[in-house]
């Protein structure tokens, strides 16, 4: 079984108080985020891509789910859904271990 859903999880939490706000719907999120993405990592001009089909994914899930409060909707779509799509995206690129055809970035220590 694939750690990957977990690490993402980690980043993302990690890496964003909105997300740990909304914890519940983010990692649902970045689950369903993590299992669309390939195994190893695109090139870099081909990530713009990736965020295009996962914010479109993750907002019709959001749209399909059964969420009676149209605030909560409204905050999840324009607030939580483009930051779990940034940093799944950042931690997918990033990751230790991956083989792509990405440059390689530097990281902070």
């Amino acid at each position: 079984m694939s750690h990957r859903p977990i690490e993402a999880t980690e980043y993302v939490l990690g890496h964003s108080l909105t997300c740990r706000q909304w914890r519940g719907y983010a990692i649902a999120m970045v689950r369903d985020a993590v299992l669309m993405l390939p195994e190893n990592p695109v090139a870099a001009d081909q990530a713009d891509d990736w965020r295009r089909r996962l914010a479109e994914r993750l907002k019709d899930r959001v749209r399909q789910q059964r969420v009676g409060n149209p605030v909560v909707v409204f905050i999840l779509l324009n607030v939580v859904v483009p930051i779990v799509v940034r940093l799944v995206i950042e931690w997918w690129l990033n990751r230790e271990g991956a083989q792509s055809g990405a440059s390689p970035q530097a990281r902070p220590s």
